[in-house]
């Protein structure tokens, strides 16, 4: 008597690549267990696919399926974590990194009673090594010259900060920084959050990244609170997708047919990532409401066009992702730190089609944001600058992914 396996069973067994996919499924699979090439062909993908196996952990609806050979999907693997603890301090070093050649960083600092600009040493090099350019809210580029440290964020303030980084670790040749900041920028939605882009260089082309060490301009006196947290990730080809860093929030939406874009009520997690691909069917703004708050005025944001002057809007329900109406597609890609005891603050950014074809370019948005009640994110909606939920075109698609 025949053991009749699941599609999704059968799918796991199947070595992968193009030639033998189609060999085990046709020819033997099928035939054994009474499944069509239909079947076992989206257990496959389901299972390749699935909420632990993209690189950003999560089913964007319909993706693009590229075959391969087996370990080349791997995904963002947590390699470092250190969070401050039980007493403030002046140094967050994550160390013993495994040797990974792109990496990602994410933080979220909340400060002592004094002031503290924030630097970063990786390896524990001193020496005069590297240099950093830093745009503030829009305005001019500073470039920090030759220095013991990276810069990405000479403010000094008390301000609670979220940070979202990625390094190019090659370890022969210089290291390649970018990283994206915002700042509280005082409590409440009455202020907006300020914003902070940087890249940075290491001129080391002798070992890869094994340390990275933030620290305060005065880390004897200058301390980061109790909580403030570095988490360091790795992009591992060969992972199993057992320990992916980024899992699923929610169910991915994928609309078939016109309606609205929400992403129902999750689990909070303290680090999420939201991508949404947004069709309006009118002329609207579009932005991102957290818990379905329409009772207060809760959430400030500033935001970029195209490198204009930068706007603010404070006291709003939403946080805004184009500012102004748009009628053509955007696509989103937002960071949240999601600290239930803390205001929550936002990175994003949104390309915007405007009009179509190769003859026009497309317009560029970066915006941050804040959501200041002290519960956690559970769910976003998408809704226009009247409060409510926009409706979209088919082919809108939301997908969100969390860890803590």
């Amino acid at each position: 008597m025949l053991y009749k396996k699941t599609a999704k069973e059968i799918a796991r067994n199947i070595i992968i690549s193009p030639y033998h996919f189609e060999k085990h499924a046709r020819n033997h699979i099928l035939n054994q267990f009474k499944y069509t090439f239909k079947d076992v062909k989206q257990g496959w993908y389901n299972y390749i696919y699935g909420h632990k196996s993209s690189v950003l952990g999560g089913n964007m609806g319909n993706p693009f399926i590229s075959f391969g050979v087996a370990g080349d999907i791997g995904g963002w693997k947590q390699i470092g974590k250190t969070t401050v603890g039980p007493s403030t301090s002046g140094y967050i070093d994550v160390s013993s990194l495994a040797n990974k050649r792109l990496l990602m960083f994410l933080s979220h600092t909340f400060i002592g009673p004094r002031f503290i600009e924030h630097r970063v040493q990786l390896n524990s090099d001193n020496s005069s090594n590297y240099r950093s350019r830093n745009q503030r809210n829009g305005g001019t580029d500073y470039v920090h010259a030759k220095n013991n440290s990276l810069i990405y964020d000479d403010l000094q303030s008390t301000d609670d900060r979220f940070q979202v980084g990625y390094i190019s670790n090659y370890a022969s040749k210089e290291k390649l920084i970018m990283m994206h900041n915002v700042e509280q920028n005082g409590a409440g939605s009455g202020s907006p959050p300020r914003r902070t882009e940087s890249v940075s260089r290491w001129s080391n082309t002798l070992a890869a990244i094994s340390s990275y060490n933030l620290f305060s301009s005065a880390p004897t006196v200058d301390k980061f609170g109790v909580g403030s947290e570095v988490v360091i990730l790795g992009l591992d080809p060969a992972d199993t997708h057992t320990d992916n860093f980024w899992g699923q929030l929610f169910a991915p939406v994928d609309l078939g047919a016109n309606g609205t874009v929400g992403s129902g009520t999750f689990t909070a997690k303290k680090y999420i990532r939201l991508m949404g691909y947004i069709k309006p069917t009118g002329s609207v703004s579009i932005g991102i409401n957290s818990n379905n708050d329409s009772s207060s005025n809760n959430a400030s944001y500033r935001l970029n066009l195209g490198g204009a002057t930068e706007t603010t809007g404070v006291n709003d329900k939403q946080i805004q992702l184009t500012g102004s109406a748009v009628s053509s597609p955007i696509f989103f890609d937002s960071f949240i730190i999601n600290v239930s005891s803390k205001e929550k603050l936002f990175i994003n950014h949104v390309v915007n089609r405007g009009t179509a074809g190769a003859g026009y370019a497309p317009n560029r948005i970066e915006s941050v944001g804040k959501y200041v009640p002290t519960s956690a994110i559970t769910e976003f909606r998408i809704w226009d600058s009247n409060w409510n939920f926009i409706t979209c075109g088919a082919g809108s698609q939301l997908a969100g992914w969390g860890s803590d």
